[in-house]
């Protein structure tokens, strides 16, 4: 088994042998056989334990274990104790869940801490075999049935290669120490249940399990990539990104076999699921209707799907005083300067407005706008729906929830950023101009 580690790691460039790898060890069979078998590589190394403080003494004998064959071996060694319960209780998660986020922000931050250049997990083909079927079961896109990688970006698996039979024979033919933990035998959790009771069924169906995982994960592998390929190709021909939104070619994602496939792989980051994706792309024609995941909202425009983060809400509705001070609401600011008529010069910039304060009542009210808002154009004679206005500005609808609107009184006075309203324009007989400016934040 020594040889097939070795070419394991060559094979599949886990790392090269002057790199320091952090060893997640619990003081199981295949963290122990690992561990073993870096000690035979001579390998630079270190090992990290992490007590989750869930089984009493079966836990701490664990730990006394891993730290008795770290100082045997002058290897560098790392323990941690948690109160797992306490964390999961927090932060409304399950036991697995907190433990899983534990053990890896330690084991990251000892990386970082102690410049190690990976992680090695003992994660074998059976634990990818489980992992595999898991997805499956709760659903999942291609990505996840290729099951648990050999390398990603500082997670390595030096034992993906074998099988949990040949770890046990290898631990008993050298005599590796080891703990089983009790919980294993417990069907409580999906992975245990996958591994007592359907595992040994698809086994006696094919002997030869575990062989055949892995030539299927590497067609799977294989399939992943052209389906990224692909999918970059749509992204660059059909998807328009900013760092504000997503647009998406409406027409060239119908004319897809299956849309809802290709809508899920372009916006699944962004927190949306299928069963959104399906209906979304049922009602791609249902113009003005919004969808939303925690974090974002899609929309569909006329002709694109429109993808932004959720509007920033944090403040409805500003107060301007008459002075210079900077206002903000959302992601824009607002400054305000009164100037002499003398030294008024027409500027016809859509991010200033410039309005005769004499007509204008203080405080001013800055606010998102509304359905019923109305307001007289400059230019024009008579009160026109703001919705219509912007219907006639082509505002596409997810800048339409951008739109703020300032108001004097009961009056809009500026629709924000696109025209002031016609009755509180500069003219001959005005005396004091108030310029106003917006602009968005800049993040530094």
């Amino acid at each position: 088994m020594l040889q097939q580690f070795i070419d394991h790691i060559d094979r599949n460039k886990l790392f090269n042998k002057d790199d320091r790898i952090l060893l997640a060890i619990s003081g199981g069979l295949d963290s122990m056989v690992m561990l073993h078998l870096f000690s035979e590589a001579r390998l630079s190394f270190g090992v990290a334990h992490c007590n989750f403080q869930l089984r009493g003494q079966e836990a701490d004998d664990d730990e006394a274990l891993v730290r008795d064959a770290c100082t045997k071996g002058n290897i560098p060694f790392y323990v941690t104790h948690f109160d797992t319960q306490g964390y999961a209780q927090a932060h409304g998660i399950s036991i697995q869940m907190a433990a899983r986020s534990l053990r890896y922000d330690f084991f990251e931050a000892l990386r970082k801490e102690h410049r190690y250049n990976y992680i090695a997990t003992a994660h074998h083909i059976n634990d990818h075999i489980e992992t595999v079927f898991l997805n499956l079961i709760r659903g999942t896109g291609i990505d996840d049935l290729t099951g648990i990688a050999v390398k990603h970006n500082h997670m390595v698996r030096p034992l993906r290669f074998a099988a949990r039979t040949e770890i046990e024979a290898y631990a008993s033919t050298v005599h590796v120490a080891w703990r089983e933990d009790s919980s294993n035998a417990s069907n409580k959790y999906y992975r245990n249940l996958l591994r007592n009771e359907v595992i040994p069924i698809l086994r006696k169906m094919n002997p030869a399990l575990e062989e055949t995982f892995k030539e299927t994960s590497d067609r799977l592998l294989g399939t992943a990539s052209l389906q990224h390929v692909a999918l970059e190709n749509f992204r660059q021909l059909h998807c328009r990104e900013t760092a504000d939104e997503l647009l998406i070619d409406q027409h060239q994602l119908t004319s897809m076999e299956y849309p809802q496939v290709v809508l899920w792989e372009l916006i699944k980051d962004r927190g949306f699921n299928f069963i959104q994706c399906k209906e979304i792309a049922s009602g791609i024609h249902q113009s003005g209707k919004v969808f939303y995941s925690n974090s974002h909202k899609l929309i569909i425009d006329r002709k694109s799907l429109i993808v932004t983060l959720k509007a920033d809400v944090t403040n409805e509705e500003v107060l301007l005083d008459d002075n210079n001070d900077l206002y903000s609401l959302g992601s824009d600011v607002m400054q305000g300067k009164k100037i002499s008529i003398d030294a008024f010069v027409l500027t016809r910039i859509v991010s200033t407005a410039q309005l005769d304060t004499a007509l204008l009542t203080f405080p001013l009210r800055w606010r998102r706008w509304k359905p019923g808002d109305q307001f007289i154009p400059l230019g024009m004679k008579q009160h026109k729906k703001l919705s219509d206005f912007l219907i006639d500005a082509k505002v596409s609808l997810s800048d339409k929830e951008k739109i703020t609107v300032l108001e004097s009184g009961s009056e809009i006075v500026w629709v924000v950023g696109h025209r002031i309203d016609d009755r509180f324009k500069i003219t001959t007989s005005s005396k004091e101009v108030l310029m106003l400016t917006v602009n968005s934040k800049v993040s530094v």
